[in-house]
């Protein structure tokens, strides 16, 4: 589920996603449990084309906690990037860098985030989500 409102120049995300796992193949008798995150998003359109995003996730895996072990407990991440809309090329660019805020061995210290893709059309032929600002 995610709640978004538009600011002016600036856009707020809240999220919150649940996902039940099923039985793993691998591991049958690994007792797994539904993984859940929940996430805040602020975003700023620097140009009409372009956004600074800062993003703080907590999530939970599906791996049971377990003592001495730290793949069963939350992590905190904060991502901070720029989205940048690629008219001449029919999409969008994102990347962030992502640094993960608990001193857990359950997400990766540091990370790259990447993304290249393309936004939905609307019955005008123009991007959905194009009016005022981009993001």
């Amino acid at each position: 589920m995610q709640v978004s409102k538009g600011l002016g120049r600036s856009f707020l995300h809240g999220g919150f996603a649940h996902s039940v796992i099923g039985e793993w193949a691998l591991a049958p008798n690994l007792p797994l449990r539904a993984a859940r995150s929940l996430s805040a998003t602020y975003g700023f359109s620097i140009t009409p084309d372009a956004a600074l995003i800062v993003q703080i996730l907590r999530s939970r895996g599906p791996l049971p906690l377990r003592l001495g072990g730290d793949l069963g407990r939350a992590s905190m991440e904060i991502a901070i990037g720029v989205r940048h809309h690629r008219p001449s090329m029919g999409g969008e660019i994102t990347w962030a860098i992502i640094e993960n805020l608990t001193p857990l061995h359950n997400t990766p210290d540091v990370g790259l985030f990447f993304v290249y893709g393309t936004r939905p059309r609307g019955p005008s032929g123009a991007a959905a989500g194009t009016t005022g600002s981009n993001y």
